[in-house]
């Protein structure tokens, strides 16, 4: 009996120890790692270390073992932006509906009631397969609620821009459009097949405008596409309230990041393949990551029902207000591609977690 007490004992600090976190960093800087008492008091053990273990405590928005995992709830198949005829523009029909790809949902800075969606759609109703140089960038609007459904407003800029990326930078009072292309004055091509990546230029490109709406300032190159990193733009600005900073960090093709002292000067390349999904509490880093997917290619929706899709990819989190920069939904930028749809695409947005809920009733949704 004395030995079944001590093996007892040891299995389970064994497996205490398996699930334990160390620091915050374990956690993936998505919640704390907080004590959890192992043993009730009255059986407590003499050793201190034994008392408890140390597990995440997830904030919102995340879940797993490492807060790694996005807690996406069921979505309604109707929200974003998708390739009907009534939700989109009118003017681009064709064999394959109207395509999006790249989603982005900002909050109007006036009307808290209204959201713009920015994304890439194709001319001449091509299909994701027909995306270069058939791209161009578009903005969307939804006044029911964050999720959508979005309705075209108008073109931000025609033929050749792809994957758009938007945000507003506090240092500068402007938006700022980063965007991959050049524009294109030659004639449409009659089929939506694409041109070779070695045929056309993937340009990272910067632009600017007051009001989301526009005027946007002409596209300015801060990336040739001879780099080896130069293709979809992820930036964002290093500005907060206690550390006032033009400064850019830029996240590109191949998990590469790059910095500028500001959005249209000289990009740095600071990191080189950092790995597929990173955190740390500082730009110089430690940089961390763990080998865990915070999504998957099945979408569960509003009815009961789920499904997987082919591609799911380009994930763009729309997060809250507050500093505590809760995840509230993720766009899905592929556009999303069903798995018989041929070449059509369409814009996805995902509530994640609790939190959204209170926020559209903030919103009076």
């Amino acid at each position: 009996m004395r030995f079944t007490s001590i093996l007892t004992l040891g299995l389970t600090t064994q497996a205490l120890a398996s699930r334990a976190c160390k620091t915050d960093e374990d956690c993936s800087l998505n919640g704390v790692c907080r004590p959890e008492w192992s043993w009730p008091w009255s059986t407590r053990p003499t050793n201190l270390n034994l008392w408890f273990s140390r597990d995440c405590d997830c904030g919102s928005g995340w879940f797993g073992s490492n807060c790694g995992s996005l807690d996406l709830r069921p979505v309604n198949q109707d929200n974003g932006y998708n390739h009907s005829a009534d939700a989109v523009d009118p003017s681009h029909p064709g064999p394959h509906g109207n395509s999006s790809r790249g989603g982005q949902i900002l909050q109007d800075s006036h009307n808290p009631g209204l959201f713009h969606l920015f994304a890439s759609q194709f001319a001449n109703g091509c299909g994701l397969s027909g995306w270069r140089p058939h791209s161009f960038i578009m903005r969307a609007e939804s006044r029911s609620r964050p999720q959508g459904p979005y309705y075209f407003a108008d073109s931000v800029r025609e033929t050749f821009w792809h994957n758009p990326y938007v945000f507003w930078s506090p240092a500068d009072r402007k938006y700022l459009l980063y965007s991959i292309g050049v524009d294109d004055d030659a004639p449409q091509r009659e089929n939506c097949r694409s041109i070779n990546y070695t045929q056309w230029p993937n340009n990272i490109s910067v632009a600017s405008a007051e009001d989301i709406r526009g005027p946007w300032s002409p596209f300015e190159m801060i990336l040739d596409s001879k780099e080896p990193h130069s293709a979809n733009p992820s930036p964002w600005p290093l500005w907060t309230s206690k550390h006032r900073t033009s400064q850019i960090i830029l996240g590109v093709e191949d998990n590469a990041i790059f910095m500028a002292d500001k959005y249209n000067g000289e990009y740095l390349l600071r990191w080189p393949r950092v790995g597929a999904r990173i955190f740390a509490r500082e730009l110089a880093g430690p940089w961390h990551f763990h080998q865990h997917e915070a999504f998957n290619s099945t979408v569960h929706y509003t009815d009961g029902s789920n499904q997987t899709l082919k591609r799911r990819e380009r994930a763009k989190l729309f997060f809250s207000t507050d500093e505590e920069m809760t995840p509230l939904y993720m766009t899905m930028t592929t556009g999303v591609q069903e798995m018989v749809a041929g070449s059509a695409s369409s814009t996805l947005i995902q509530p994640i977690g609790v939190k959204w809920r209170e926020y559209e009733r903030s919103l009076g949704f």
